[in-house]
């Protein structure tokens, strides 16, 4: 089972940092969410609104805006949500 090797500090964030920091932080909360740390990612888990928006389902807003990350990245921020979302 890979999902418990999925780790926030080293998988998780630099994704959101490279896809999303720049219109989520916290001096620029693009729809309210600040991507910069684990407590605003993990928010958008909890209103199960983040999957929706980076799978870019319908009644969702697409995210990240322009491009969709990869199915690589989609399905390891999958498994690490389904894991637990563990901040390691």
């Amino acid at each position: 089972d890979t999902t418990s090797t999925i780790s926030y500090t080293s998988i998780i964030k630099p994704i959101f940092a490279y896809w999303c920091v720049g219109c989520h932080s916290s001096t620029s909360a693009g729809g309210g969410y600040d991507f910069s740390n684990y407590d605003g990612i993990v928010s958008s888990i909890k209103n199960n609104r983040l999957l929706g928006s980076i799978k870019q389902q319908s009644g969702y807003s697409a995210m990240p805006q322009g491009n969709k990350l990869s199915d690589c990245d989609i399905k390891t921020i999958e498994k690490w949500v389904s894991a637990g979302y563990a901040n390691n």
